[in-house]
């Protein structure tokens, strides 16, 4: 069994997250290297998050579902919902979609990748988790290589293929619309 859990609660596939990916091979595409200590400190700051050590700031994850979160995922609404709930994906709620999600279609503009969860959630419901992680670990390969690689990855780690048009952009502007949410409406949020 893998000691990494590429399942999560609101169906995003972890296998194909930047921070995971960074962390499983030590390559960082620009969504990773936006996640340095002084962002995430900033993030944490804002969202009244004080219980973390230096350790916690680094991009360190195995997956929604595991023992080892990155600290951004471990503190996650969504995720608290669900565990509370006692239900393996937000789809499998009576409340689904709830506000908890909607208010995530917000971030799509930032974070392009969240565009997938709803997608997902629907197609695990009906194919099943197994089948859906497989289609998943399909669609996150290399066309070449068939090494795994990440939503924002701009190319192969392995083969060094161009992966522009497989994957999502997350680019300066990106950088700087997501610091300025964080900046503000997540002071705004938390206080």
């Amino acid at each position: 069994m893998s000691e990494y859990n590429y399942d999560s609660y609101c169906g995003l596939y972890c296998g194909a997250c930047d921070i995971m990916s960074s962390y499983k091979t030590g390559c960082k595409s620009k969504f990773a290297e936006f996640w340095d200590k002084s962002t995430l400190e900033v993030y944490q700051k804002c969202r009244k998050y004080t219980d973390y050590t230096d350790e916690d700031l680094t991009l360190i994850c195995h997956g929604c579902k595991s023992d080892k979160v990155f600290i951004n995922c471990r503190a996650c609404l969504v995720k608290d919902c669900a565990i509370e709930k006692n239900i393996e994906h937000c789809i499998d709620c009576s409340d689904y979609p709830c506000k908890l999600i909607t208010d995530l279609k917000d971030g799509v503009k930032i974070m392009p990748h969240l565009v997938e969860k709803e997608d997902n959630l629907i197609r695990i419901k009906k194919i099943g988790l197994q089948s859906w992680l497989k289609e998943q670990d399909e669609k996150w390969k290399c066309p070449d290589c068939k090494a795994a690689h990440s939503w924002y990855a701009v190319k192969c780690n392995s083969c060094g293929k161009s992966l522009k048009g497989n994957n999502y952009k997350f680019n300066w502007v990106n950088s700087v619309l997501f610091k300025i949410v964080i900046k503000t409406v997540l002071k705004k949020n938390f206080k």
